[in-house]
């Protein structure tokens, strides 16, 4: 045996604790729509909705996502970012302030302005463009023909109004509403810069390659790519008129730059699966339904391996009646949702084992269809002090 072998192991030195980098309090510049110093916040006082009650303030600085605030009576407050939007006075010319235009909207999100709201409004009838009514939170569809009345105006306008109800039905729900902000801020985009709808490629190009430079991701420009070409379908623009040639540049250069080996997480194994059906899947006695957190979580895991369902397909697996049945020999399970529609909506079955002996995830089935009295999700909403919510799936 050699002597390196007999030496001990050398000893791991320990990182040194990481220390809390102070945050910069910043006195000027913009904060997504927010220009210190300038942008200008209303305050009412609760209860007394008034204008002799309001109190006006002005953005003087920002310190994380805490903004502060200096009132005209000289006093200061410190306000969450995310609350800024309900006090934060925006005006339609604003709207069209490129200065003013910003990419992430996890802070302060514009559509909590109505000023910004109804800029886009405005902006999009003007254009004649249309967009799902849902997008904006006004309850009304932002289509400049909305008051026609009577004979074919009427019905054109209704025939329109209905494709694009069409075009949001026509792909799942997830999907569209991923869409609404990266092609809500294209639209605002152009809109600051004084360029009209319908877009033309190099329109397109620009703002890609605008986007690539300021966030330098593959998946924001693929993301916005896809919702133009959303706007497109809506619209009834050419996409390969607007989205082909120098359109094509800015995403093609991205993914060769961040070109790299894809390594996905490896998914759950037939051994774990089964491992945790045994653990998870048994009822726990003198304890509640609404209680057996673990029995729902087991079962849920179970099903979504069995049915090779990602999340989005077992969060719409129910217990209730036409959407689960219980033979001597399998389950069938109604799958709602599928990534590909070929697999929509169809039955899928989970068999019984063979061996009496083997407890599987048909039997996990068979109790939980018992233990919640035939009514709820299969994979439940646990809420942090262990109750389970039937009611809703898992977030």
């Amino acid at each position: 045996m050699s002597f390196e072998a007999l030496s001990p192991a050398p000893r791991k030195r320990k990182r040194p604790a990481a220390q809390a980098t102070p945050t910069t309090r910043l006195v000027s510049g913009n904060v997504g729509p927010v220009q210190l110093g300038r942008s200008r916040l209303l305050f009412l006082d609760a209860g007394f909705p008034h204008v002799g009650s309001a109190r006006l303030a002005t953005a003087v600085s920002v310190c994380g996502c805490w903004l502060r605030v200096r009132t005209d009576s000289g006093g200061e407050m410190n306000l969450r970012l995310h609350h800024v939007a309900d006090h934060l006075l925006f005006s339609g010319v604003d709207f069209y302030d490129p200065a003013l235009w910003y990419y992430d909207w996890s802070g302060i999100n514009p559509l909590r302005l109505p000023g910004w709201t109804a800029g886009m409004v405005a902006h999009l009838r003007a254009h004649n463009t249309d967009l799902p009514a849902a997008w904006l939170e006004t309850g009304d569809a932002p289509f400049p023909y909305e008051h026609t009345t009577g004979g074919l105006e009427a019905e054109r306008a209704h025939l329109r109004r209905r494709l694009v109800e069409i075009a949001g039905e026509a792909r799942a729900a997830s999907t569209i509403q991923g869409y609404r902000h990266p092609a809500l801020k294209f639209l605002w985009w152009m809109a600051t810069r004084q360029r009209s709808l319908p877009p033309s490629s190099e329109d397109v190009a620009e703002y890609l390659v605008f986007l690539s430079d300021l966030v330098d991701t593959v998946g924001a420009v693929s993301t916005a790519q896809s919702a133009i070409s959303y706007l497109c379908v809506v619209n009834g623009w050419s996409a390969a008129g607007i989205l082909c040639g120098r359109a094509t540049l800015p995403l093609n250069a991205l993914r060769r730059r961040h070109r790299h080996v894809l390594r996905k997480s490896p998914g759950l194994t037939l051994e774990c699966t089964t491992a945790i059906v045994r653990s998870y899947c048994r009822v726990l006695p003198g304890v509640p339904p609404n209680s057996q957190w673990r029995f729902a979580v087991g079962a849920g895991i179970g099903a979504a391996f069995k049915l090779l369902a990602r999340y989005n397909d077992i969060s719409k697996c129910r217990y209730d009646t036409g959407f689960f049945e219980i033979t001597p020999w399998f389950v069938r399970i109604l799958v709602v949702s599928r990534k590909n529609e070929q697999y929509e909506c169809t039955w899928l079955e989970i068999a019984r084992p063979l061996d009496p002996n083997v407890f599987g995830v048909y039997h996990a089935l068979c109790i939980g269809h018992a233990l919640f009295e035939g009514r709820g999700f299969i994979l439940p909403r646990v809420l942090a002090n262990g109750t389970v919510d039937t009611s809703q799936p898992m977030p």
